[in-house]
C-alpha cells in the first residue's frame, strides 16, 4: 500500500472519523465494520486472494501494520514542517512518557485488571473439562429423550458469555493502562470529557460490565463454582468502582458512532 491508497481509505466520506479509536476491536460483530477506515484496510488486502496467499497476507500482517505507520509518520513529520512543530522537542518527551507508563503499571486499576486477566485466563483453561462435560450431559439428555428447550438456551448463554469474557480479559488491562497514561488532560487542546482518557476508560467499562454479567451467567449455571467465580466477579466489580473514580465523567464521553 502507498501513501495515495493510504490517504483514499482513510480520507473517504464514508468513513466515520476516529471509531476506530474507541472500540472493542470485535470486528466481526460490529454493525459498523463497513463505516471504519481500519477496518477497510485490514481487509482489503485479503479482498481476492487465494487461500494460499492469504496465509502469506497473515504471516505478513505485522510487516502491513508497520507499513502504515511508516506512511503515518511521514505524513505527520509533513505536517509538523509546514506547522513549524520542533519534533526534536517532541523526542525529548520521550522520558516523561516511560514515567507515565511506570506510574500507570504501579497504580491500583492496572493491577486490579491485570490480576483479572490472569483468574480469567486460568479459570477458563482449568474448566474446559467442565463445559466438555455439559456437552456430553446434553447430548445424554437427547438420547434419552429428554432435551428440554431450557437446555438450548443454557447452552447458548455459556457459548456466549464466555466468548464475551475470553474477548474482553486482555483487552480491559490494555485498554485501562492506556487512559491510566493519558489521564492527565492537556486543557489546551482536550475536552474535560471527550478526551483520549476518558475514551479509553469507557472502552474499558463496557467490557468490564459485560463481563461482569458473562460471569453471573456462568456462576448460575456452575455453582459448583461458586467460591472461584465469587472469588473473580470481586476483583472486576473492584475494578469497575476504581475506574467510575478515576474517571468519574467517563460515562458522558460520545464514542465516534457507537454512542451518536
Amino acid at each position: 500500500m502507498n501513501k495515495k491508497e493510504f490517504l483514499k481509505i482513510f480520507n473517504g466520506s464514508q468513513f466515520i472519523s476516529g471509531i476506530h479509536n474507541y472500540c472493542d476491536r470485535w470486528c466481526e460483530r460490529c454493525s459498523y465494520s463497513e463505516k471504519c477506515s481500519v477496518y477497510t484496510m485490514d481487509t482489503k488486502v485479503q479482498k481476492g486472494k487465494s487461500s494460499e496467499e492469504e496465509k502469506e497476507a497473515v504471516k505478513n500482517s505485522m510487516e502491513k501494520t508497520n507499513e502504515s505507520l511508516l506512511i503515518a509518520l511521514e505524513m505527520f513529520e509533513e505536517i509538523a514542517k509546514e506547522s513549524g512543530i520542533d519534533l526534536e522537542a517532541l523526542r525529548i518527551n520521550e522520558e516523561a512518557e516511560k514515567q507515565k507508563e511506570l506510574e500507570a503499571i504501579e497504580h491500583p486499576i492496572a493491577i486490579n485488571s491485570k490480576k483479572y486477566s490472569y483468574m480469567a485466563y486460568e479459570w477458563t483453561q482449568k474448566n474446559a473439562a467442565l463445559f466438555y462435560k455439559f456437552g456430553e450431559e446434553l447430548l445424554e439428555k437427547e438420547n434419552l429423550g429428554i432435551y428440554k428447550k431450557q437446555d438450548t438456551i443454557n447452552l447458548l448463554e455459556i457459548n456466549e458469555a464466555l466468548s464475551i469474557i475470553q474477548w474482553d480479559y486482555h483487552q480491559i488491562h490494555i485498554k485501562l493502562m492506556r487512559a491510566l497514561k493519558n489521564r492527565e488532560v492537556n486543557w489546551e487542546f482536550e475536552d474535560e470529557i471527550q478526551n483520549d482518557a476518558n475514551g479509553s476508560a469507557k472502552v474499558a467499562l463496557i467490557s468490564v460490565e459485560r463481563s461482569l454479567k458473562s460471569w453471573e451467567t456462568l456462576l448460575e449455571l456452575f455453582n459448583e463454582r461458586e467460591n472461584e467465580v465469587l472469588e473473580i466477579l470481586a476483583v472486576l466489580d473492584r475494578t469497575r468502582k476504581d475506574i467510575l473514580k478515576e474517571f468519574p465523567k467517563v460515562r458522558q464521553f460520545v464514542r465516534p458512532g457507537f454512542d451518536e
